[in-house]
């Protein structure tokens, strides 16, 4: 099921990166990049009940707190479609936030 109406997307790979700098003739800095930290940002609208055919933010909510309850990881598949490219992932959620305003919709 679709998240909720989102309102922007991001996919962020932040290398790793080891470097030498034992060369003592003024030169540059070498960084090789062994790995990197994918990290998806996801922001959209919510409505005060969720939709039926979306696992809306509140659905998400309670299984965010019910798996930390049980002490486990909360997780899940994401496919994020950007262009022609298609992420699809086993992800941990790291981060989790909303503002409510006083109406119907929050973000």
């Amino acid at each position: 099921k679709a998240l909720m109406a989102g309102t922007s997307k991001g996919l962020d790979y932040s290398p790793n990166t080891v470097t030498s700098d034992a060369d003592d003739q003024g030169g540059f800095v070498e960084a090789i990049v062994t790995n990197a930290d994918i990290a998806l940002s996801f922001e959209g609208e919510v409505r005060i009940n969720d939709k039926l055919d979306q696992y809306g933010f509140f659905k998400l909510e309670r299984y965010f707190t019910t798996e930390l309850a049980n002490k486990r990881q909360p997780s899940l598949w994401v496919r994020l479609m950007y262009g022609e490219n298609t992420f699809v992932a086993y992800m941990n959620l790291t981060s989790l936030s909303w503002s409510g305003g006083s109406n119907d919709i929050v973000s």
